[in-house]
């Protein structure tokens, strides 16, 4: 009854990891044969963005654009975000700008902040008529709200965040100066006329030209974008005249008709329960309670006979931490490997040699490498978010780890008296009436003698001689219960014996045969 068990809840962790690995594969529907599927370049596929930056809408992007590439002519981005996770943020655009089919935003209606940034990721931008884009002012957010951070440290923050959305706008073909300025209200820019060309620029680069008599007369101010103190947030209208925008539509098929795909097939892929499922499972506070089970159950599993129902939980919980952070874009073989690695090593330390040196304390540091490097795409840190990042994950696999142990404590001391592991406890007290003991009564009196074996010689066995019973042990050979044995020698407390069959002769010596 317990193999049975134990095999149906193994089946059933084999499907759980299996569901959530097939939930997160891109949904495709099949063409009737009487249906003549699109081509690729008969279709255009609609991505919807609604609704805060988080690890939701970075698992349900992965996800529709898996094969993206291959499948259609073009992706359009409908947006309508107040922003959100600037770890999330980066995520996304690196999935928007490795695709290699155009790709186009439209702003229906709110791009800020975050979103700001995720519609800058794409080729070309499209706004609606209410639609709004920009103010993209970085904030740290702890668990209890917005960190205040000394002057030089927010300084040094705002600048990473300044140079990201520049960088970014010199890439896509935006205005550089007004993506800046997105992000720090202290940055006037101005639209000016330079060597015959529109182009923005922030005020101190404006100031850095006029006052050099030999470029004074290249320029002319045309108009003030936004003024110093506050952050540049554009409507439609201004979006379009100051070339962040494209046009501003009224809607999804406009924007089809714009770049000639009025004649393909928009296919939209929504979010799913997947997308949901994976965003929960991702999110520390679940993470560090997967890595709390998973070790747990390792720990409790060690103290049992055979593969049972926590090994088998500390399976599923490790299968979920690793398969969503693998559907998230987090995780690969490499971190999974790292890992694997980690609790040999551990085993090796615990089972086989007998101090706990540096094999466990490498094991210790391979398993927590791999757990903060699966729920991260960086090594090392290149934003101050990133950093943060990374201490928050480590935070998060040394919790489940620390308190795993505690759990390892509490078991040593509740789990010999609940009813649940009772079975697993001996009852019997080995007493020396009983025949157990550490001495070897009689010493060398009793060598050459034989007895009777009560418990299977494997080597190590009970057997009686006369009245007296006695640990003993073979040389390698084995004697089943009811055997006969003969005592060669007694080692101190140790007494080895040889088998015999019942008319005293050794088990693997031929019998004297007359002439």
């Amino acid at each position: 009854m317990r193999s049975s068990f134990h095999r149906a809840i193994a089946v059933l962790a084999f499907l759980g990891a299996a569901i959530l690995f097939a939930v997160g594969s891109p949904g495709r529907g099949g063409a009737t044969e009487e249906e003549r599927a699109p081509t690729p370049d008969e279709q255009v596929l609609v991505v919807s963005v609604r609704g805060e930056i988080n690890r939701v809408q970075a698992a349900y992007l992965r996800r529709v654009l898996g094969g993206a590439d291959r499948e259609f002519h073009a992706v359009i981005f409908e947006l309508h975000t107040p922003g959100g996770r600037l770890d999330v943020m980066s995520m996304m655009s690196e999935e928007i700008r490795r695709l290699n089919v155009p790709t186009v935003t439209f702003v229906n209606t709110w791009a800020i902040s975050a979103g700001a940034y995720i519609a800058m990721s794409s080729d070309r931008i499209y706004m609606a008529p209410t639609g709004v884009i920009g103010g993209a002012r970085a904030i740290l957010i702890g668990p209890e709200g917005p960190i205040e951070l000394p002057k030089d440290v927010a300084e040094k923050f705002a600048s990473v965040n300044r140079a990201q959305f520049r960088a970014l706008a010199e890439e896509k073909g935006y205005p550089p100066a007004i993506a800046e300025a997105m992000t720090d209200e202290s940055i006037e820019v101005l639209k000016v006329e330079y060597e015959g060309e529109i182009r923005y620029m922030t005020g101190s680069e404006v100031t850095a030209i006029v006052d050099d008599p030999e470029q004074d007369d290249r320029i002319r101010i045309i108009d003030t974008v936004s003024a110093a103190g506050q952050l540049v947030t554009l409507t439609a209208k201004e979006a379009v005249e100051y070339d962040v925008a494209t046009k501003a539509v009224s809607d999804l098929d406009a924007v089809l008709a714009e770049n000639d795909w009025a004649d393909k097939v928009a296919v939209r892929r929504e979010q799913q329960l997947s997308d949901k499922v994976v965003g929960f499972l991702t999110s520390r506070p679940i993470v560090s309670l997967l890595v709390l089970i998973g070790f747990a159950g390792i720990w409790l599993e060690m103290r049992m006979p055979g593969f049972g129902i926590p090994g088998t939980v500390a399976v599923m919980a490790f299968v979920l931490v690793f398969g969503s952070q693998f559907l998230l874009g987090n995780a690969h073989a490499a971190e999974i490997l790292l890992f694997l690695v980690g609790l040999t090593l551990i085993g090796i330390e615990l089972f086989v040699i007998p101090d706990f040196g540096v094999i466990g304390a490498a094991g210790i540091i391979c398993v927590i490498l791999s757990l903060v490097l699966a729920m991260q795409r960086f090594v090392v840190p290149s934003w101050p978010w990133e950093a943060e990042a990374l201490r928050m994950n480590l935070l998060t696999a040394l919790a489940g780890m620390g308190t795993s142990v505690l759990v390892l404590i509490l078991s040593v001391w509740l789990i010999p008296g609940t009813s649940i592991f009772d079975r697993l406890t001996l009852k019997t007290e080995m007493k020396t009436e009983l025949g157990f003991g550490t001495q070897v009564v009689g010493g060398k009196g009793i060598e050459g003698r034989e007895g009777r074996v009560i418990t299977g010689l494997r080597p190590a066995g009970t057997m009686q001689i006369g009245d007296e019973r006695y640990s003993v042990v073979t040389d390698g050979e084995f004697v089943p219960p009811g055997g006969r044995a003969r005592v060669i020698r007694v080692e101190g407390t140790r007494v080895v014996v040889e088998p015999v069959d019942e008319e005293g002769q050794t088990a693997d010596e031929p019998e004297n045969l007359e002439p």
